[in-house]
């Protein structure tokens, strides 16, 4: 008689272990209450993945800005559109963000002077402060008086080379026969091309540009007058030589203005 309770015993001591393994094992089975660290669902397979910067494509450069000024509409619209078209194949450096192509009927004696009126009363984005705005490449003609200068904002003049010196002073007499013949758009390419082609240079400070352009009555004297200062310039030695031709070029708008 004393057999029945032990095994009663033993079976509630079976089904209380059951019982307390069923209970631990209970939030691994998914229970209610989940773990607190458990993992965020995965994000649905049609979810983009997440960029990785290294893959990611470069940003395009910004493309190159063209301009035309001509108020006395000098040049025809196929004129316009050759000058729109052409710098962007020309091999300009990427400081050159906005190139500006600007034609005067008439202007003052020295371009530089024309340039900057022109620039401060119409067109102050191509300028800033007292210097031209950084980015710019402007290539400018005046028909009357014939003259032709380049100008750049300094990060542009730097990167050319365009401050002064050999390669500028070849790039502005590139111009000169393309304008001589009465070529204008080809003589404002010109210019561009020449400036972006770090090999053209003018070594001698030779006949400035503009006199093998001018001509008529008006252009005689003014040759003459700097027929002597070349004169002058050759009996010099060559530091005083080159002084003297930027005095010179400065005055008949042959420098880049910085």
């Amino acid at each position: 008689m004393t057999r029945a309770p032990a095994a009663v015993t033993r079976l509630l001591v079976v089904l209380a272990g059951a019982a307390m393994l069923l209970f631990l094992a209970w939030p691994i089975l998914g229970g209610a209450s989940a773990p607190a660290n458990a993992q965020a669902p995965a994000a649905p397979a049609d979810a983009p993945a997440s960029a990785d910067p290294a893959t990611e494509p470069a940003a395009p450069e910004a493309a190159l800005e063209v301009g035309v000024t001509d108020p006395g509409d000098l040049l025809t619209v196929a004129d316009e559109e050759l000058l729109v078209s052409e710098p962007a194949i020309m091999g300009l450096p990427p400081q050159v963000s906005h190139v500006e192509f600007v034609v005067f009927e008439t202007g003052e004696d020295n371009l530089n002077d024309t340039m900057l009126e022109f620039a401060q009363g119409m067109r102050g984005d191509l300028v800033s402060g007292d210097s031209w705005a950084p980015g710019r490449l402007i290539v400018a003609v005046s028909m009357d008086p014939r003259r032709n200068g380049i100008y750049c904002g300094d990060d542009v003049c730097v990167a050319m080379d365009l401050f002064e010196g050999a390669h500028l002073d070849g790039s502005l007499e590139a111009m000169k026969d393309p304008l001589r013949r009465g070529n204008t758009t080809a003589g404002l390419l010109a210019g561009v091309s020449a400036a972006a082609d770090p090999s053209v240079a003018l070594e001698s400070p030779g006949t400035p540009s503009w006199v093998g352009w001018a001509f008529g009555g008006a252009a005689v004297a003014a040759v003459g007058g700097i027929g002597m200062w070349i004169r002058s310039l050759r009996k010099t030695q060559a530091s005083t030589a080159r002084e003297r031709y930027d005095q010179i070029s400065r005055e008949y708008g042959r420098v880049a203005g910085s």
